[in-house]
């Protein structure tokens, strides 16, 4: 597993699973009002992130695929909720049985059990804390001679999905994954923690929020 690094942080080529020019991640900490008007101090990055390849070897041996991952942890004790996912989320995801025949069921799932596993963790206080989570999954299957990228994303965190045009221009990115979302009746009594009124972050606190991950979704080109 090769996580995201800070802006400014080089990291050794030889740690990371694809050139930088192809895959690059990095992330910034954020900053809060100090003590006098105008000042500033750095908060603890929230932000993980991870790129796996090869991914899933043992499971799947005729494809060849690899895992892009990005939390944003919020909250008191959200570096602790997005580190925990970060870890969970593949180990869970790489030994689900259904990853070879039902990715997307496999994700699904595998966002569910995270979601349970941390509200069970008496070591993360996540009451007032959580993470969104976008988790993008590309399988190669060489006998077919296709790519397919499947996602699944909770929160507002999003995987989107960008073309070359004529002439080499990017085209305009679209959103990954248009499936309806998995949204039961919210109880009246419930937070939500999400800006917008987009689903509720995984949180130890509100096992709803877990049937609110958006369902994954699955692209062939």
């Amino acid at each position: 597993m090769s996580m995201s690094r800070e802006m400014g942080v080089i990291k050794p080529m030889a740690l990371l699973p694809f050139p930088p020019d192809q895959v690059g991640t990095y992330s910034c900490h954020g900053v809060e009002p100090g003590m006098r008007q105008g000042e500033t101090s750095a908060k603890i990055n929230q932000d993980r992130g991870c790129v796996i390849y090869p991914f899933g070897q043992e499971a799947c041996p005729e494809f060849e695929q690899a895992l892009f991952c990005v939390f944003d942890g919020h909250g008191a004790c959200g570096d602790k909720v997005s580190q925990f996912t970060a870890e969970k989320v593949p180990e869970l995801l790489e030994k689900h049985p259904k990853l070879k025949l039902n990715p997307a069921t496999a994700l699904e799932e595998a966002f569910v059990t995270v979601d349970r596993n941390l509200k069970e963790d008496a070591t993360i206080d996540a009451e007032l804390s959580g993470t969104t989570a976008v988790v993008v999954l590309l399988r190669k299957d060489a006998a077919k001679g296709t790519i397919t990228a499947y996602t699944a994303n909770a929160g507002d965190s999003r995987a989107v999905v960008a073309t070359t045009g004529a002439g080499g221009k990017l085209g305009a990115p679209t959103a990954a994954g248009a499936r309806a979302r998995l949204s039961p009746p919210r109880p009246a009594s419930a937070p939500c923690a999400s800006p917008c009124g987009s689903p509720p972050p995984l949180c130890a606190q509100s096992t709803w929020t877990s049937r609110r991950t958006r369902s994954p979704t699955r692209r062939t080109r």
